[in-house]
């Protein structure tokens, strides 16, 4: 079997506070759990990273509802590939919240994300961040 692995930056169109972050997981959460879907959200400063896996149809579904998504724009799809294994594959959906200071410290996180060359060194990287991100970071 093989999956759909995105990894795609957006802009936040309003200001997300612990609260709001914390209802946007849920949601996303419980969509991904009935889709089977997996990933990773990080959040730095209104600007959303996110790694999504799964099946190719479920995650087009899914791109088709993140573009209407008010909360954010600004849609940029930096990778698109089709993968034999899951990085997140125990996670409906795991977070990084770079504005939390505590978080910043983990090893090998970045966490200025508005630098391209940022962006581009966590997809080179992935690999190495999920296994970070397992190991450091509370679902």
């Amino acid at each position: 079997m093989t999956y759909r692995r995105i990894i795609y930056s957006s802009q936040a169109t309003q200001h997300f506070n612990k609260r709001d972050l914390l209802d946007l997981l849920h949601d996303a959460r419980a969509f991904n759990t009935i889709d089977n879907i997996t990933g990773v959200l990080m959040h730095k400063d209104g600007l959303f990273v996110q790694v999504i896996e799964g099946d190719h149809n479920i995650i087009d579904d899914l791109l088709n509802r993140l573009r209407r998504d008010i909360r954010h724009s600004k849609i940029k799809i930096i990778d698109d590939q089709t993968v034999k294994t899951r990085l997140f594959g125990i996670w409906s959906m795991g977070c990084a919240d770079f504005d939390d200071p505590s978080l910043s410290l983990i090893p090998g996180i970045r966490t200025d994300l508005s630098d391209p060359k940022v962006v581009e060194d966590l997809i080179n990287r992935l690999p190495q961040v999920a296994d970070i991100l397992l190991e450091n970071i509370a679902m």
